[in-house]
């Protein structure tokens, strides 16, 4: 993503995101809108499959060319507000949540499944949201294969699992082909 997108963050009634980015993206053409959502793993009778949820309950991320119709949004009965800072007028993210913005809008809002191949005792991230993630690695479960990452958003830290596959570092790189 290049830093000429604007990108916004809305806070919004729980449940109701993805009607809310339905009703933005006609009010405002030409504004992309996401809700945070994660891949993860499950496991339910012994079969392994991957589920989408949403991580950021409450939230709505807009990315546009140029500044949105602020007031027809924020009549829309279930926003709440725009994030801002401090008594700034400016809804513009900006520091850490920019950072933040910028990852999502890069994954399309879908924290997918990285790929990580096994160097000795170290995990390398080779592809994925892993591979340019925001925050810091706070523990990594090579056995049940999740990383968790401490994100900062909004002024508070929040600790995000994040799935990871393993994969074959001649695979990868086409050793043998």
């Amino acid at each position: 993503m290049t830093d000429k997108k604007l990108s916004f963050c809305i806070q919004c009634k729980s449940g109701q995101e993805n009607k809310l980015k339905d009703l933005i993206m006609e009010l405002a053409p030409g504004t992309f809108v996401i809700p945070v959502m994660q891949q993860q793993h499950r496991s339910r009778n012994g079969v392994k499959s991957l589920v989408n949820k949403l991580i950021l309950p409450g939230y709505l991320f807009l990315y546009s060319d140029e500044p949105p119709p602020f007031d027809r949004i924020l009549r829309l009965e279930q926003v709440y507000r725009f994030l801002r800072y401090d008594e700034s007028y400016s809804f513009l993210l900006s520091g850490e949540d920019k950072s933040f913005a910028n990852w999502l809008y890069n994954h399309e809002g879908l924290l997918g499944v990285s790929k990580a191949i096994s160097v000795g005792d170290e995990t390398r991230i080779i592809d994925g949201p892993l591979k340019d993630h925001v925050g810091t690695v706070h523990k990594i479960d090579r056995h049940n294969r999740n990383i968790c990452l401490s994100i900062s958003f909004d002024s508070n830290t929040r600790l995000v699992w994040l799935p990871f596959v393993w994969t074959k570092a001649s695979q990868e790189f086409g050793a043998g082909q």
